[in-house]
């Protein structure tokens, strides 16, 4: 019996337990990856790796509310408490009805509520809480996507570079450094959470191990849709996880399976096809409830910050569309120029195929459908589904690239507009999620230089460093508006949109007296003009931007330049856009023309913008002091009191009650609009000094 076995006998053993290979594979791997979980230095990688990623993004602790963070959080009544909460559950994540027309139908409750919460904590609107919590989830989405690649490597080591090149990259600054971002970092939190319990329910021979766990990996996969959309992917993920790394199968074998060919279920059991029904039926109710949500309506974009969607030649749509996913590859991979806005043809149109922005989508393609091919194809060196087991050192292991492939992919698909328009051109915080496969992808080949070693720490440790230099700087980007848009301006000079903005930030300093001298507020106004002019004349796509001429307009009335801003607000109407920008012209056409007292053509501006939009209170409000000042006196209040019914603000109680005032002599009523006043806000002087006023009357037994 201590005979020692031959190659033939260690043949025939091999082929003796064939027989029982329907669990070895599977069994082998899980034992495999529960060994990695469970690894002595797993613990201290994952300090190295929170610590790594708190200190990156500590400079962003300073920054201030900017650019999204305007519309998601600092107006957001949703987010500062002024809605009831349980409207954020109907509302969009920029606190919008969901019913309405005008919504974005992004539904992120889950992420507003954190929002909320932060606001509550830190007792309102300071933006230190706000940063807090966000470089703390992403410490924590960092350390969890490390023990989701100790599943998928089966081993600490990969994993630990892949987590590495995960947090270091500047990529995730404006997740990280934009409050709003907070969707994307706990869309990818509970994204891995979700993965993580999908893996630790699957007991070795492939059995689900326990039904709490997998219901409780479905609940995070909601939760992930619910913080972010991309987070609805996990389902798509755990399957091709499933598939390949704890079943060995190659894609070929699944699509064997499909057509009768491999007893899949057979080998595997009855666990893979139950855990196959609960994700789909998951994904099916998840998404009807999404759909529900949207309350039949799409979401409606400017189509300058997508310039595809207006093309009319389907080649010339199709090549754009498809050398977005090049740039965005491009950002992932060298993230050398990132900048917070894209659109209005800062991306040109592709079309020509031949141009070199046509030869990169073609070779895109042939990359793809090469990568594809080769993982669709088992290698001959690979033995087959039947005979598969993990103990045979003949197995290659392309599993872990065939995760990080599926987890770049689908994870991007939402916003690739490929399925549905999503409304931007490139956002490199939608490339959170992508980013982790690109980087299990890189650690992958990593391992590949296994026999050169010296090599690969040199590699590692350059891509580690550049990428993290990159990211502090960048953060730095995010400090302000101002910084964010002059770092925009530099790195994307093509773009109206940012240009503009720019413009306009230099403006505002230019009319701050408490924080600037005389002479910065001159240069700034300077700088402003010279920025308009030349955007105006040399950059493509200002006849898409009417808010150029609205923001240039604006600065040159301020300086007193009245004819020249009529000019360019007439200009600016000429480009009419979906956005509100047309009926801000026409209020402050309406606005300008009343300070002449040209009455009947400012009347015209202002009914013409409510034609447009009755809600427009700008415009209420000029009609109301318009009617007013001709001594239209009914219609003025029925106008103020309109606006109040709309808009219950100090300044519209303010407003309201000095009409009563001076114009009906109706103190009492007066009295009470300048008490509400108050009451919305203690500061306001002007309430104050009417209150007085209105009081003295009273007391002298005027008015009623």
């Amino acid at each position: 019996s201590s005979r020692k076995m031959g190659p033939r006998n260690r043949s025939r053993a091999r082929h003796a337990t064939s027989g029982h290979t329907a669990i070895s594979g599977t069994e082998d791997a899980s034992k495999a990856i529960q060994t990695s979980e469970h690894s002595t230095n797993i613990p201290l990688l994952t300090v190295v790796i929170a610590v790594l990623a708190i200190a990156l993004n500590l400079n962003t602790l300073g920054h201030g509310f900017v650019y999204d963070d305007a519309r998601g959080i600092v107006s957001n009544g949703d987010v500062i408490q002024t809605n009831p909460i349980q409207e954020l559950f109907l509302n969009d994540f920029w606190g919008k009805p969901m019913s309405r027309f005008q919504s974005h139908k992004s539904y992120r409750p889950f992420t507003v509520l954190t929002f909320r919460l932060s606001h509550h904590l830190a007792g309102g609107l300071r933006s230190w809480d706000f940063h807090v919590a966000n470089v703390l989830i992403h410490a924590v989405t960092c350390c969890l996507y490390f023990h989701a690649c100790c599943r998928v490597f089966g081993s600490s080591g990969p994993a630990f570079v892949a987590a590495l090149l995960f947090t270091v990259h500047p990529i995730h600054c404006e997740a990280v450094a934009n409050v709003v971002g907070r969707a994307e970092l706990l869309g990818g939190a509970w994204f891995l959470v979700a993965f993580l319990l999908y893996a630790a329910a699957i007991r070795p021979g492939g059995e689900t191990s326990s039904s709490f766990t997998m219901f409780g990996a479905m609940i995070c996969a909601a939760i992930a849709m619910l913080s972010k959309e991309q987070g609805i992917t996990v389902l798509a993920v755990v399957l091709v996880y499933d598939f390949s790394v704890v079943g060995r199968l190659y894609p070929v074998d699944a699509i064997s399976a499909i057509l009768g060919r491999f007893p899949l279920f057979e080998r595997y059991g009855s666990g893979l096809l139950r855990r196959i029904i609960i994700v789909s039926v998951t994904a099916t109710l998840l998404i009807v409830l999404r759909v529900w949500m949207m309350g039949g309506g799409q979401p409606i974009f400017n189509e300058n910050e997508l310039p595809a969607l207006e093309c009319p030649s389907t080649m010339t749509a199709g090549l754009t569309f498809a050398y977005y996913a090049v740039v965005n590859a491009a950002i992932l991979i060298f993230p050398n120029t990132l900048c917070s806005d894209w659109s209005y043809r800062t991306i040109p149109l592709v079309t020509d195929p031949t141009e070199p922005r046509g030869m990169a989508v073609a070779i895109a393609v042939v990359i793809f459908f090469a990568t594809a091919g080769a993982m669709l194809i088992r290698p001959r060196t690979a033995p087959s589904p039947t005979t598969l087991s993990t103990t045979d050192s003949n197995v290659p292991q392309p599993f872990p690239m065939h995760v990080g492939v599926a987890l770049m992919l689908l994870t991007f698909l939402p916003s690739s507009n490929v399925f549905f328009r999503v409304g931007f051109v490139v956002a490199e915080r939608v490339l959170y999620l992508p980013s982790m496969g690109a980087c299990i992808i890189a650690a992958a080949f990593f391992v590949r230089l296994s026999k050169q070693r010296v090599l690969r720490t040199i590699v590692t440790v350059a891509v580690v460093v550049a990428f993290a230099t990159k990211t502090v700087t960048r953060n730095a980007d995010w400090r302000s508006d101002f910084d964010l848009h002059k770092a925009g301006v530099r790195d994307n000079p093509g773009n109206v949109k940012l240009q503009t903005n720019f413009g306009m930030l230099l403006h505002e300093r230019a009319q701050d007296t408490e924080t600037y001298t005389e002479l910065e507020r001159k240069e700034y106004l300077q700088q402003a003009e010279a920025v308009y002019r030349h955007t105006l004349n040399h950059v493509i796509g200002e006849d898409r931007f009417p808010n150029l001429y609205f923001s240039y307009g604006n600065l040159l009335q301020g300086t007193g330049r009245v004819d020249e801003a009529i000019a360019m607000y007439h200009r600016g109407l000429e480009k009419k856009d979906k956005t509100r920008t047309t009926l801000n012209i026409l209020t402050n056409l309406g606005s300008l023309l009343y300070k002449q007292k040209k009455y009947d053509e400012a009347e015209k501006y202002f009914d013409t913008c409510l034609s447009i939009d009755d809600n427009h209170l700008s415009a209420h409000n000029g009609l109301a002091a318009l009617y007013a000042a001709t001594h239209r006196v009914e219609q003025a209040e029925a106008k103020f009191a309109l606006i109040v019914q709309r808009s219950p603000s100090a300044e519209a109680h303010f407003n309201y009650g000095t009409l009563l005032a001076t114009q009906g002599g109706r103190y009492a009523a007066a009295e009470e609009m300048f008490l509400t006043a108050l009451r919305l806000n203690p500061a306001h002087s002007g309430a104050k000094s009417n209150l007085d006023y209105v009081r003295f009357h009273m007391k002298q037994g005027k008015g009623n």
